[in-house]
């Protein structure tokens, strides 16, 4: 399979700053390009594998650089990234909230911070103080935008009128992003691009095209190395066939969802795949498939929000 060669989220506020000088592993590095040298490689490899893998590196390497450098909050934004990822939603608000003291930090950042803090208060019913934090993060992502025009701030400034319930508008400008990207060969941003399309798709209720992008979004993670993003992949194409009753497609979607998680030591998802795996066994008469892998769920990692869900298959395999 093809090797993906960019380090994803590390190398946009390097890039972007001018040179620093950090601590790595007890040497000192004297260059952005040096650190990049120096981290990449594991770094790189732990993050694009899981969030659990990549938090744990994270921390270990936190530990060893400068508070406040550039590494640091190079490292700092992946830890965000991973608590995200992992669903960390009180410990990762806590993060952020102690963050929003760094009136210092490079621009680049306190987008990516305020687009955390902004979508932890929306999932905690602050909606107001929500809207506030995703004004200031669009007004940061335009001036960088302005500064220096990068595809992925437009994805990011896009994703971000999902919280504002702006779907059309959104949808629009991920529509003329994909037509941007057309020859690009930056396969992960193509991803998220899909992905996100798939997201306002399913906002719209067009159904059939939020399933042409989940394919799409499969289609570009397949290509290269990253086990997060393509187990993600299968379950948010599952969850679509899921939704049209098709029950066979989605059986073997999630499966695949499933072994991928179990595979990252996503326990959360990796049970909720398997939660929904076994409705499409009992749909497609397979009852004793269906019930032997209800069995084996853990309901203490079915995220509250899926226990309705959880409670409602439970009782129909005891029909």
């Amino acid at each position: 399979m093809l090797k993906h060669s960019k380090l994803p989220q590390i190398m946009p506020l390097l890039l972007l700053s001018g040179a620093a000088t950090a601590q790595f592993n007890n040497d000192t590095v004297s260059s952005p390009a040096e650190q990049l040298q120096q981290i990449s490689s594991k770094v790189q490899q732990a993050c694009n594998f899981s969030g659990t893998r990549c938090l744990a590196q994270v921390e270990l390497q936190l530990e060893q650089s400068r508070p406040q450098s550039l590494l640091w909050y190079e490292l700092m934004l992946l830890k965000l990234d991973s608590m995200f990822t992992l669903r960390q939603e009180k410990a990762l608000l806590s993060e952020t909230t102690a963050l929003l003291s760094a009136k210092d930090a490079p621009p680049a950042f306190r987008a990516r911070l305020y687009i955390y803090h902004a979508k932890l208060l929306y999932l905690f019913n602050d909606h107001s103080q929500s809207q506030l934090f995703v004004q200031q993060a669009i007004t940061l992502l335009d001036q960088l935008q302005q500064a220096s025009p990068q595809f992925v701030t437009q994805l990011r400034l896009a994703n971000l009128l999902l919280y504002m319930q702006q779907y059309d508008l959104g949808y629009q400008q991920l529509r003329t992003l994909e037509h941007q990207l057309h020859h690009s060969r930056d396969l992960i941003l193509k991803y998220d691009l899909y992905n996100n399309l798939g997201h306002f798709a399913l906002r719209l209720e067009q159904r059939e095209q939020e399933r042409f992008y989940r394919q799409q979004a499969l289609a570009m993670i397949s290509q290269i190395e990253h086990p997060a993003k393509l187990a993600e992949a299968h379950y948010n194409l599952a969850r679509n066939y899921y939704a049209a009753s098709h029950w066979l497609l989605a059986q073997q979607h999630f499966r695949q969802a499933q072994q991928g998680y179990q595979h990252i030591a996503d326990i959360a998802l990796q049970n909720l795949s398997a939660l929904y795996l076994a409705e499409c066994q009992y749909r497609l008469g397979q009852l004793q498939q269906a019930r032997q892998l209800l069995q084996q769920i853990q309901p203490q990692w079915i995220p509250a929000s899926s226990l309705p869900d959880y409670q409602k298959i439970s009782q129909l395999l005891q029909t």
